[in-house]
């Protein structure tokens, strides 16, 4: 985040935050911070692609006054690729659906509760709105990074799937017969209906809910399109595993619903489901190949098994909409070559350890890995530089800091602890094919000493394990170090 993001909250709110906390991003490579004043709290986004701003903030403005549950736009400065947006606070329908599963299997049910779908029904009930009746006058000129899902677009996901976790599988197939296949795959779903908004990532980690009712965010990648797309995201979300019976009183229920807004021929709309389904499952698998096999994240990577286990669900229940031979085999060879455990056989994660120097005046950050495990290190204990005036606007990258450190015998002694259980971590993680770590360090200012800890530690790692260690300064990169007197009332 960059100082622009803090003085466009203190120009729409007239108070500047004194918490500034990351939030994790998932797929996106957006920055999104919660920014809290004494009296306000805001949602800032970071990003430099100008049209994806554009696109969010557009259909935000248009969602809005047709009276749909999405947030409010408070601030924007598209110029810098920022804007802050109403908090809708933490919590999804995922995590809901979680929680209230992991509750109920312990009592002994079915894992998808009364009240979940309760609120899955919510849902429902308002994708049509934002589909036909908001879609109707929507401007799709600002649909990034194209405005409808045609056919060109689903032969581009096909082969997304094929070019990121195909290829990064032992999975055999021929390029012949294969791409024979997505093109007419490409041909029979291009039949179905399109003129429609449709919502792109239309999943439960996309809803938030507040006070029992939901609300609706991540529709920036939205174009027109067929109405069984996000029915299909919906319904058949990997990880939220909507229970065959459910699934059904859903989908009559949608359609119930749809039907109240434009006429929808129920017949031709299931003629055309299924083969969404199948292409939305490739799309996501083509994302967990990219971001979980590519970039090894572990939410990703661990997703990958949840995803298998719905494709090889729908082969034994749905066939493909007519013959595709090459395309079968792939699905086929993929189910097999994954473990009846859900492990994958043919790919190792590597760990992967993220190490970050903090404020705690900003408060503690967010851990980056999916299961929420890792250290935090308390280094309030430790000399303080900040209390001396040649090193206030220096950081613990800086050499005279450096040096300050390395003749004080308490620094060796701390990394030395530290690392001894790090390491232990390290160890286990890599025997138990874990794929994440985080080790924080945390400050007053987040500028000396947490600074120079994660640099020190970074760096015993490197030469003791070959794994991957990321160094983030959260402070430095949020540009507020270095002002007189700023930790010499610290610890």
């Amino acid at each position: 985040m960059n100082a622009a993001l803090i003085a466009l909250f203190v120009s729409r709110f007239g108070e500047e935050p004194h918490v500034v906390a990351a939030l994790k991003p998932h797929a996106s490579n957006r920055q999104i911070f919660r920014l809290t004043s004494a009296n306000h709290s805001a949602i800032g986004i970071v990003n430099a692609v100008e049209r994806e701003n554009n696109a969010f903030v557009e259909f935000t403005n248009h969602f809005h006054s047709c009276g749909l549950n999405v947030p409010e736009i408070y601030a924007h400065d598209l110029e810098h690729g920022i804007y802050l947006e109403q908090d809708l606070g933490d919590e999804t329908l995922y995590d809901i659906l979680i929680r209230e599963r992991e509750q109920s299997v312990a009592d002994g049910n079915k894992g998808f509760s009364e009240s979940v779908e309760a609120l899955y029904q919510k849902v429902i009930k308002q994708l049509p709105r934002f589909q036909i009746e908001a879609g109707r006058s929507l401007n799709y000129d600002h649909c990034y990074p194209v405005s409808r899902y045609d056919r060109a677009a689903m032969v581009w996901d096909m082969r997304f799937f094929r070019d990121n976790f195909l290829r990064r599988t032992e999975t055999e197939w021929s390029h012949h017969s294969l791409e024979a296949d997505f093109e007419k795959f490409a041909d029979f779903l291009a039949q179905a209906p399109s003129d429609f908004f449709m919502y792109r990532d239309f999943q439960s980690r996309n809803i938030m809910v507040q006070n029992g009712e939901v609300y609706f965010i991540d529709y920036q990648g939205g174009r027109l399109g067929p109405l069984q797309y996000d029915m299909a995201s919906l319904l058949y979300q990997s990880r939220a595993n909507v229970p065959a019976d459910a699934r059904q009183r859903l989908l009559k229920l949608y359609l119930e619903e749809a039907q109240g807004y434009a006429p929808i021929n129920r017949e031709e709309f299931l003629r055309y489901f299924h083969g969404f389904v199948f292409i939305r499952l490739m799309q996501v698998l083509g994302t967990y190949g990219d971001k979980g096999l590519g970039e090894k994240r572990e939410y990703f990577l661990k997703s990958i098994p949840f995803a298998i286990a719905n494709l090889r669900s729908l082969i034994e229940t749905t066939p493909l909409p007519f013959n595709m031979p090459a395309l079968t085999g792939v699905f086929n060879s993929l189910i097999t070559n994954y473990a009846q455990d859900g492990e994958r056989t043919s790919i190792h994660p590597v760990l992967k350890l993220n190490i970050f120097s903090f404020s705690y005046r900003t408060g503690l950050p967010r851990q980056s890995t999916d299961h929420g495990g890792g250290f935090i290190f308390d280094c309030r204990c430790l000399p303080n530089p900040g209390r001396i005036a040649r090193y206030r606007d220096q950081t613990g990258l800086d050499d005279e800091v450096i040096a300050y450190f390395r003749e004080r015998s308490e620094l060796e002694q701390f990394i030395v602890h530290v690392s001894s259980l790090v390491d232990q971590a390290i160890e286990n993680y890599i025997a138990r094919g874990f794929v994440s770590l985080s080790v924080g360090f945390g400050c007053t200012g987040g500028q000396h000493r947490s600074v120079y800890c994660t640099e020190m530690l970074a760096k015993h790692v490197r030469e003791k394990f070959n794994i991957e260690a990321s160094r983030e300064h959260i402070q430095l990169r949020l540009g507020i170090l270095g002002r007189p007197g700023r930790e010499s009332g610290g610890l």
